[in-house]
Parts: C-alpha cells; structure tokens; sequence
C-alpha cells in the first residue's frame, strides 16, 4: 500500500507499507441426518460461514469413515451430501472445507448410523391377532433374525427385549401356545435370552392375567 501526500506549498511525499491479509477459518457446522436402513442412504449438511462471502468459491473433502471419499465443489453452506454404506453400523465421517485462496476449515466429525434389518419378533410368540397365550411357569423363546445389508448374520450383537403393558384384563380363549422348558435355539434365528414366565411378558396364568408387548432393540 502506498500513500502521497501535498502541504499548501506544493510540498509532496510519500510513503508505503506492505500489508498482509491473512486469509480467516472457515468456521464449520456438520449436521448429521436420521439414521439410515439398509438399501437407504446417510446424509450430513455442511454449514460454514466466510466474510468473502459470494466471492469466493468453495470446496469440501468428505471421508466416510469406510474407505471412501468425496471432494464436491462447488458447495454453498447449507448444501447436503449422500453415501451408502454396504454394512450397517456406526461410521465417523470427517469434512473440511476450503476455498480457492487456501483458506480452510478445522475438520468436523459427525456420526452416521446403519440399522441391521430386523425381522421382529418369530415363533412362538404371536405378535396377533390373535395373541400368544402361553401357560404359566412356562419358558418362552423370544426368537428375531437379524441380518446385515449384505444378508449375513451379524456375531456379537447385544440385543434388548423390552415388555410394554396393554392391558391386564383377561384374555378370552385358552393356552393356545405349547409348554417349553428349553431355549430352542434353532440356527441364527434366536439371539436373546428366553425368558421364564411369572407375571409378565405375554403370560396369561389362570388367575392373573396380563397381556404385553416386545420390543426389540440393539444396544
């Protein structure tokens, strides 16, 4: 930058500095989308701000978290970014964002999450109508398949069987369900624990009844 300079006389000057702008940060925001089935995709929006505002031009790398990568551009903030995991799960995605002066963002992190597709709750137990009844002290298998996207069974899953109450009337109609004692595991087709019959859980004794629901879900 220089500078000249004239007094009533006629007298001149000058003078000059150098002065560097440094080019700021890139603040940055990710937003992550709802968690994805699989066959569907995960999204996450990218929310950024910059003084230059429309005169600049913008770029972003994108990591999934699974081995793969984007660098889209030009994005504006606010813009959002697809990807289809092949399995499910949880996934860190990292994204910077820079623009054509060489200014850049901190990288930001977001969680993306995958369900496994769930096949709910299996034989024996009648999710209805009509309902299971099953008969008091009995042991009932609570049975659900759970695969991954690619069709393979998933190892070292921890599973949750939760019991909602509807009712604690009466049911109408008798045991309709056999009497089990033991797991019956059958294949991949049973990860939970059973669970022995008192006066919860889709039991049904002959002086108390009440009628619940399972859920399932993945710790």
């Amino acid at each position: 930058m220089s500078a000249d300079d004239k007094d009533p006389s006629n007298n001149t000057g000058s003078d000059s500095k150098v002065v560097t702008i440094a080019n700021v940060n890139l603040p940055l925001q990710l937003v992550a989308g709802a968690t994805a089935s699989c066959g569907t995709s995960n999204s996450l929006t990218i929310n950024f701000s910059d003084p230059a505002g429309t005169n600049d031009t913008y770029s972003a790398t994108i990591d999934w978290g699974d081995g793969n990568s984007d660098i889209p551009s030009p994005i504006s903030s606010g813009d959002s970014f697809n990807h289809t995991y092949t399995l499910a799960g949880k996934y860190t995605a990292t994204v910077t964002v820079s623009d054509e002066d060489g200014g850049t963002s901190d990288s930001k992190t977001v969680e993306l999450a995958l369900n496994y597709n769930l096949s709910g709750i299996l034989q024996p137990v009648n999710p209805g109508p009509p309902n299971s009844i099953f008969k008091f002290g009995s042991t009932i298998p609570v049975k659900v398949k759970i695969q991954d996207c690619d069709g393979s069974y998933p190892a070292n899953l921890g599973p949750k069987v939760t019991w909602q109450l509807l009712t604690s009337g009466t049911p109408s109609g008798d045991v309709s369900e056999p009497y089990s004692t033991s797991a019956a595991d059958t294949g991949t087709q049973c990860g939970l624990p059973v669970h022995q019959t008192t006066n919860t859980s889709l039991i049904w004794p002959q002086s108390h009844s009440q009628m619940e629901r399972l859920h399932t879900a993945f710790m």
